[in-house]
């Protein structure tokens, strides 16, 4: 009966069982119902339909918010089937990685890498956008390799690009190196009009999000009396003005890498395998580019030179949107095709990723969740938006508090004067 499907389908079947047996174990945690904080925000915050595109903060991952905003109104406020989201996408990884590689064994081969980055595996399973960026950036990356052969795949690459911008900006250090290498190439072959598939959909969003985000940071305007004021040539342009600086120079508290190296090398120190990808990666692309280079080997390149151009550390899960791309990059055409054919390899490595998965612990290090003195205080809230605290946070989780003990709706304006109501 098992040879009836193909050999694709079987490590499908097995991955799909490990993810899920990974998931099971999560779902058994006590970790499963407690948010962590940037989840409080995105909850309270960006679950409304009239702040989906709103970007005062960097925080709010539009797809993710979409989607937890289409969960919420049609389930109520659970974070479980919130983080769930996560998983989902991570299955489509996996999916989509066995379904371009020719040979399936490869799949066994990343996910035993995955199984080895507690990291990365901590925020499959956390309401963020990280691992929807990685879904994004693998379709991309299957697109990529095979632009030589067909420059129609342009077209779905700048679009992918214009979503991952829309989604979260920090994905620019990758997007900034396809769009080197894909406009390099559309110049050669004088196809600039594919272009549009990039600039119409990025400008439509972010021309929209500028004016929401500075909407909201004039708010004042348009809760004052005098409506009108808001149409005044001088207020326009601080709308414009601060919705752009607040969108594209957020204040994150980033330091320059130039100064400040020894943070950058501790993000490394503190992930090993994070620094193997990125040493491989850079290394392939350097003898590649030397030997005979591939449009993918000059887009790795430019992503380690927009790296150090952007002059920033950023946070270690930054780098988790890159890390399935880098991973593919590292692993494709790679020749080790003999090992991979060999029945105890896969034997050993389905035995080492269920090891690795059953001795994970969950948000066990750099994950802020919530802490157990908050959840205690407000263990009954007794479905009544009162509070009073001088800790603004609080407010955050008082209310998600609210939406999913009381199985209420987002609602930004009911949040807003709820936050308003703070002391001082």
């Amino acid at each position: 009966m098992i040879h009836k499907f193909s050999q694709n389908t079987i490590t499908l079947i097995f991955l799909t069982l490990l993810i899920f047996y990974l998931y099971a174990k999560f779902l058994l945690s006590s970790f499963s119902t407690i948010p962590e904080t940037d989840e409080v925000v995105t909850i309270t915050t960006f679950l409304d339909y009239r702040t989906i595109l709103l970007k005062y903060i960097p925080n709010n991952h539009v797809l993710t918010s979409t989607l937890g905003m289409i969960t919420s109104y049609l389930f109520g406020v659970n974070l479980i089937l919130l983080r769930t989201i996560s998983l989902i996408f991570l299955l489509l990884i996996f999916i989509s990685i066995n379904a371009n590689f020719r040979n399936s064994n490869l799949v066994i081969l990343i996910l035993l890498v995955f199984s080895f980055d507690s990291f990365l595996i901590d925020y499959s399973f956390l309401f963020r956008g990280y691992i929807i960026s990685s879904f994004l950036f693998v379709l991309i990356f299957f697109k990529l390799v095979e632009v030589d052969k067909n420059i129609n795949f342009i077209k779905g690459i700048l679009f992918l690009s214009s979503l991952l911008l829309i989604h979260n900006l920090s994905n620019a250090y990758l997007i900034i190196p396809i769009l080197i290498v894909i406009f390099k190439k559309l110049i050669k072959n004088k196809e600039l009009k594919y272009s549009l598939y990039f600039i119409i959909p990025t400008i439509i969003f972010f021309s929209i999000s500028i004016f929401i985000t500075g909407l909201y940071l004039n708010k004042e305007l348009i809760l004052s009396d005098n409506i009108y004021s808001l149409f005044n040539f001088k207020n326009i342009y601080n709308l414009i003005y601060k919705g752009t600086i607040s969108i594209f120079f957020p204040q994150t508290g980033a330091v320059s890498i130039i100064g400040n190296l020894s943070e950058l090398i501790t993000i490394f120190e503190n992930n090993l395998l994070l620094s193997f990808v990125i040493f491989l990666s850079l290394l392939k692309s350097i003898i590649n580019v030397i030997r005979g280079p591939k449009i993918a080997d000059y887009t790795v390149i430019f992503f380690f030179i927009i790296f150090f151009l952007i002059n920033k550390v950023p946070p270690e899960r930054i780098f988790l949107n890159f890390s399935f791309f880098l991973i593919l990059y590292i692993f494709y055409d790679l020749k080790i095709k003999k090992i991979l054919e060999k029945k105890i390899f896969v034997f050993l490595s389905l035995i080492i990723i269920t090891f690795n998965f059953y001795n994970h612990n969950f948000f066990s290090k750099k994950i802020h969740l919530i802490e157990f003195n908050l959840i205690k205080k407000f263990k009954n809230i007794n479905c009544d938006l009162k509070l009073k605290s001088y800790n603004e946070f609080d407010y955050h989780y008082f209310y998600y508090k609210y939406l999913n003990d009381c199985k209420k709706k987002p609602d930004i304006f009911k949040f807003y004067y709820f936050y308003k109501t703070r002391l001082y």
